[in-house]
């Protein structure tokens, strides 16, 4: 069964939530202490597509699985946080 997308995703420790848009592209917010960066990768080299696909899959069981809503009450806790900063 092919996988719909986008798929989200929170590494299990917590600092990351991830959007995978596609097979080779996926969006990151990760938490750095107080601060968050995002990362947008568009996987080009094997490497980079080999995590896309283990995240998709679970490999090693770091990720869990997002719905929509989860996705996007964990966005929302990180504007306000980051409005609370500024």
């Amino acid at each position: 069964m092919a996988e719909k997308f986008p798929i989200y995703l929170e590494i299990i420790n917590g600092h990351s939530i991830y959007e995978v848009l596609s097979p080779i592209e996926m969006k990151e917010i990760q938490t750095i202490g107080k601060k968050y960066v995002q990362h947008h990768l568009v996987a080009k080299i094997y490497p980079e597509k080999v995590l896309i696909s283990d995240m998709i899959n679970n490999e090693g069981g770091r990720w869990a699985r997002l719905s929509v809503d989860d996705y996007q009450k964990k966005l929302e806790q990180i504007r306000s946080k980051l409005e609370r900063l500024v």
